[in-house]
This record gives C-alpha cells, structure tokens and sequence, in this order.
C-alpha cells in the first residue's frame, strides 16, 4: 500500500511544513513522496497541480500543519 500512495501538499510556511508534514513516520520512515506546491494563487489550484504531478494511484492532501503519527498507514489500510 504504502508503494501507492503521494502525498500533495500546498504551502507557504517553510519551517511549518519541515516541522509537521515533512517530520511524518510515513514520509521520513517510509519515503512516501511529498509533491508540495508553493505559492499557488488558491488551495484549489495547488492541490490540481499536484494532482497532475503524480502518477500514485492514491493521493493524500494535507495541509502543512498535518503530522501523520507511526502506523497511520495502517489505519488507511
């Protein structure tokens, strides 16, 4: 499962970004990828450019603020 999955992300804080989302056990442990867009005119916008960006058959979107706790793969699963 973990393979299939992407993570997009739209951001304009950098230290909040690297301390949250980019700290996550599914990206730092498990290499999930991460697409982030930056300074995108609308949310909306960032998440259909990232949305475009990847081939994953599942694509998560999370706000930069988000941290995905150990095993939370699991609970998607």
């Amino acid at each position: 499962m973990i393979d299939k999955l992407c993570i997009v992300c739209a951001s304009n804080d950098e230290a909040c970004l690297q301390r949250n989302l980019l700290m996550s056990d599914l990206v730092v442990r498990h290499g999930v990828p991460v697409h982030v867009e930056r300074g995108a005119p609308s949310a909306a916008i960032a998440y259909n450019r990232g949305l475009a960006a990847t081939t994953a058959p599942y694509v998560i979107f999370a706000h930069q603020d988000v941290y995905f706790p150990p095993n939370w793969q699991d609970k998607l699963a």
